[in-house]
C-alpha cells in the first residue's frame, strides 16, 4: 500500500534474518534511564479523561494501537534490529519492555502521542505485541489543539519530516504506528551510531540531523541489503570525518 508520501511499512518489510545482522548491531544498548519502583497501571481500555496524571513518573501499560506518532518516518532496518533484540528476550518480554518504555505526551481529546522510542514501539507492533509500558512525560490534555502543537514544536517533540527529509504539514503525521513510512537514512544514522561512529545524545532530534547529513552525501542505489551494507560502511567513515565535526555526538 502506498500514499502520497511513499510506501508504508506494512508493504515494505526488509527480509533481514537474524543471521544477516552483524552481532555488534544486535546487542541491547544500555537503557537511557532505569525505571524505579513505579506502579504499572493496566490502562489497556484507553485513557481516562478525568484522571490526574503524574508527570515524569506515571508509568502505565497502554495498547500500542492507541499511541499516535509524532514523526512521519522511522528507519525500518533499525526497527528490524530492535525486533531481533526483543525476540531474543521474548521469554521475559514484559520485564524487557520496562527497560525501554515508550515516552508519551497526553494531548487534546485524550490522544496519546509518542515522543520517544518510536522504533521500539514499531518493533513490538511487528512482533504482534499489543501493549507496552508508556511513561507519561507531560500532560497537555486540557489544551486546545493549536496551543498543544505550538507547545510540542517549542519543546521539539514533533518531527514531521517525510521520507526524503522534507518537512511536511502536521496533517501528514500518521494516526497509528502501522501508517509510518520508511526513511532508510534514519536506519543508516542509527546503525552507524550503534557501530560506534558517533555518540548517543539525549535529544530525539539527533537522528534526523544525522540522517540529513548522510542523505546529502550517500546515494542508496536500491533497497537491497547489499546496497545498504555498502552505504553503512560509507556512513561510518563519514561520521568519523571532519565533515561531521559540528554534528551532535561527534567523536572524531
Amino acid at each position: 500500500m502506498s500514499s502520497k508520501y511513499g510506501r508504508t511499512l506494512r508493504c515494505h518489510r526488509i527480509p533481514w534474518g537474524l543471521g544477516n545482522l552483524p552481532a555488534v548491531l544486535c546487542r541491547e544498548e544500555k537503557p537511557e534511564a532505569v525505571v524505579r519502583s513505579v506502579p504499572a497501571l493496566d490502562d489497556s481500555r484507553g485513557l481516562n479523561a478525568n484522571a490526574v496524571y503524574i508527570v515524569k513518573t506515571d508509568l502505565r501499560n497502554l495498547p500500542l494501537s492507541c499511541m499516535r506518532p509524532t514523526q512521519i518516518t522511522v528507519g525500518i532496518r533499525n526497527v528490524r534490529v530492535k525486533e531481533v533484540i526483543s525476540e531474543r528476550n521474548r521469554a521475559r518480554l514484559a520485564q524487557f519492555q520496562l527497560r525501554h518504555p515508550v515516552q508519551v505526551v497526553l494531548g487534546p481529546d485524550d490522544a496519546c502521542y509518542i515522543v520517544d522510542h518510536h522504533h521500539w514501539a514499531m518493533a513490538w507492533h511487528f512482533m504482534g505485541v499489543t501493549s507496552a509500558p508508556a511513561l507519561v512525560v507531560a500532560d497537555h490534555h486540557l489544551l486546545e489543539a493549536e496551543d498543544f502543537w505550538a507547545l510540542m514544536r517549542e519543546h521539539r517533540r514533533v518531527h514531521p519530516f517525510g521520507p526524503s527529509g522534507v518537512r511536511e504539514p502536521l496533517g501528514a503525521l500518521p494516526q497509528s504506528l502501522g501508517e509510518m513510512l520508511d526513511d532508510p537514512y534514519q536506519s543508516l544514522a542509527a546503525l552507524a551510531r550503534r557501530a560506534g561512529a558517533y555518540a548517543k545524545t539525549a535529544s530525539a532530534e539527533t537522528s534526523f540531523v544525522w540522517a540529513d547529513f548522510l542523505r546529502e552525501r550517500i546515494v542508496l542505489d536500491d533497497n537491497s541489503d547489499a546496497a545498504f551494507s555498502l552505504a553503512l560502511a560509507s556512513a561510518i567513515r563519514l561520521a568519523r570525518s571532519r565533515a561531521a565535526r559540528r554534528l551532535p555526538g561527534f567523536l572524531g
